[in-house]
């Protein structure tokens, strides 16, 4: 715009409100501040003229004018008070909100009283931010705390009209057709600034996670390298909250002290072999077999996972490595994953060549990066865990258990069901999974035998249309040892509290009764983690309903133990009673025996409670007391007729009810009666 023209619509100029002094002082801008700036307001038929809109949209709002090095205002930006609205995707946006002349260059936006000289001083580190108003925060914040006597900031801050407004079109050329092409690049305002030797940090608003966001940061970061900077990335802190966009709230939120620590913590993006020494170290043990070192200040972390000992004695997993320097060609800001022979010297330094190249980082020293993290990891698993003061661990609460309809299993161990093929386990294993999940909790269903399918139809059948989607399902085609990886991820990943195994002898890495094959399994369940369920059969040998496999081996590694056997109760096979034994607890008392009612119609499968000393084939696994308590409840028989009841001998009649006195009672008359405080 000519000069007359702006000194007319000038003197359309009015104050800022009240309104807009507390709006800019959000963003940490005060009125001093914005007087200086030369901040003004405009209605909406001054705002259109400035910008060169005809259109019926409202152009009121605050304008901020650039300035060249004399002083005089070369260009203005509105920021509107009503930008235009458009509805994507069902969401509201904002579109047009800070606006400028049509055909106007890109500039780079200066605070006020800005001396030229400061330009041309490479001792004075330079922060490029978007727009105006962070601009104008960080300024203040340049002086914060320094006193009248300084005579120059500790930085000097740049504005930029948006992630790419450090470029732009630069004038036309004429095509090989003749068409004319508008020719674009860096824009001239870079060249009043002397680069070379300078350190530049570009801070960039919260959403530079954006893919569009860091390609920028990248070029921009390029080109000031080449015009020889030393650039750093200024990074936000995790706990930023959602509704922070930029350094300006940011400042008025957590105030200058602790943004000031951050741009001294910049990130460098062409890091010294000094920056690498200096850099803070977080070294971690994230599980069994994982570590993870990470060097936050240079954007790279190392995560090794799956760590084991090969036959030759190395220890190998497999090593991811994250890098955020610019350049480097990552996969999802995976700069390479792969296994990895920790023990070896030679897989290092090739290791290193590699992450060099794919990092294009020319004074990095990954060979030492990899010698220190692997040094880390070598001497983490020799040490293991350290021993523990036991009587300083944490005590098992009643919540480390849980019942389901009298079924007692373990939030944190290992509890197997057993019995015979087609007795039930798997529905039984699902019913339970399906309860859990009804309380909350995370089930993980790992089948080696069924399809998901099938499990979905059952799943149905049990709990209706209305199904929890707390449960999971992970087909299984190998033995657990070598799933316990995938698995672990399973539970890890979504967050499963409870995980049923069906069933070991498929999940077994050979034969089921082979001692190193239980050895082996446990191990890789204690590394999957969380409490667990696992489906298991019995051996035809005399005394199989006792032990899964007839084998101490699987007796001895479950905290808890049922065993489940399964009748007929009706000729059609639709109405089937399951009993359910418990033969080993760790965790207290055994539970009495508990069952269930199976009834099968054309779309439902129920489950209701029963006692399996109601059904006589049942009845036959539970011992002579539990029999004995089920049938007094009823009321006090002498020990003739309860003999005959239960078809047992008068004399181990006698000898349970003198062994368990704290159970049973001999009243007047000679009849057995339990004591009021039995809970059997």
């Amino acid at each position: 715009m000519n000069s007359p023209s702006r000194h007319s619509i000038e003197a359309d100029f009015q104050p800022l409100t009240e309104a807009d002094l507390r709006s800019l002082e959000r963003c940490w801008i005060t009125q001093e501040l914005a007087e200086q700036a030369g901040l003004r307001r405009v209605d909406s038929a001054t705002g259109s003229q400035i910008v060169s809109r005809n259109g019926n949209g409202n152009y009121s709002g605050i304008l901020y004018p650039y300035h060249d090095d004399a002083g005089k205002s070369v260009l203005y930006v509105l920021r509107r008070d009503y930008p235009d609205i458009r509805s994507v995707d069902g969401k509201t946006k904002e579109e047009h909100k800070y606006l400028v002349a049509g055909g106007s260059r890109q500039r780079l936006y200066l605070p006020p009283a800005v001396d030229p000289s400061w330009l041309k001083d490479t001792s004075i580190l330079i922060i490029l931010a978007e727009g105006e108003k962070k601009a104008l925060a960080l300024w203040r914040l340049a002086w914060h705390g320094l006193g009248d006597a300084a005579e120059k900031p500790r930085f000097l801050p740049i504005g930029l009209r948006g992630v790419f407004g450090w470029s732009g079109r630069l004038g036309k050329e004429t095509a090989p057709d003749g068409s004319p092409v508008d020719v674009k690049g860096p824009i001239p305002d870079l060249d009043r600034i002397a680069w070379r030797g300078r350190t530049v940090t570009i801070c960039f608003d919260t959403n530079v996670t954006k893919p569009q966001v860091k390609a920028a940061r990248e070029a921009l970061t390029a080109e000031m390298e080449r015009r020889g900077a030393r650039v750093s990335w200024f990074e936000w802190p995790s706990d930023t909250p959602y509704h922070i966009n930029g350094v300006d709230d940011y400042l008025a939120l957590a105030g200058p002290e602790k943004v000031l620590k951050l741009i001294e913590a910049a990130r460098p993006t062409s890091p010294t072999i000094k920056q690498q020494g200096d850099c803070p170290r977080d070294f971690q043990k994230l599980d069994e077999d994982r570590y993870k070192l990470s060097l936050h200040s240079l954007g790279i972390t190392f995560d090794v996972d799956r760590l084991r000992r090969e036959r030759s004695g190395d220890l190998v997993g497999e090593l991811s490595v994250e890098c955020d320097l610019p350049g480097s060609r990552t996969y999802n800001g995976t700069l390479s994953i792969a296994d990895f022979n920790l023990s070896s010297a030679r897989s290092r330094t090739e290791r290193a060549k590699l992450l060099a190249d794919r990092s294009r980082s020319k004074e990095l020293d990954w060979v030492a990066l990899l010698e220190e993290f692997s040094q880390l990891v070598i001497q983490a698993t020799r040490q293991g865990n350290p021993a523990v003061t036991l009587c300083e661990v944490v005590k098992p609460t009643v919540n480390d258990l849980f019942r389901i309809e009298g079924v007692t299993l373990s939030r944190t161990d290992p509890a197997i069901i057993f019995g015979d093929g087609a007795s039930a386990k798997s529905f039984t294993a699902l019913f339970i999974a399906g309860r859990l999940a009804e309380q909350g909790m995370r089930v993980l269903i790992a089948d080696w035998e069924m399809a998901a399918v099938t499990h979905r139809d059952r799943f149905e059948r049990l709990f209706g249309a209305n199904m929890s989607r707390n449960v999971l399902y992970a087909r299984c085609e190998k033995p657990v040892v070598f799933e316990a990886d995938r698995l672990r991820r399973i539970v890890r990943d979504q967050r499963v509290d409870y995980a049923i195994y069906d069933s070991i002898v498929f999940g077994c890495d050979g034969p089921p009764e082979a001692a190193e094959c239980a050895s082996r399994y446990f191990q890789s369940v204690r590394k999957i983690g969380v409490g667990s369920l696992h489906i298991a059969h019995i051996t035809k040998a005399e005394g199989g309903d006792q032990k899964p496999f007839g084998s101490a081996f699987w007796f001895n590694g479950a905290r808890v133990i049922w065993f489940a056997k399964l009748v007929e109760s009706s000729q059609d096979g639709n109405v089937l009673s399951l009993g359910l034994f418990n033969r080993k607890s760790n965790l207290g008392r055994l539970c009495p025996p508990t069952g269930f009612k199976i009834v099968f119609s054309d779309d439902r499968t129920t489950f209701t409670r029963s006692n399996p000393a109601d059904t006589p084939d049942l009845a036959d696994h539970m011992s002579v007391r539990e029999r004995m308590v089920h049938l007094l409840r009823k009321g006090a028989l002498s020990q003739e007729a309860i003999a005959e009841e239960i078809g047992a001998k008068a004399e181990t009649i006698s000898r349970t009810v003198r062994r368990c006195k704290q159970v049973f009672n001999i009243i007047d008359g000679g009849k057995v009666a339990l004591l009021e405080r039995d809970n059997s």
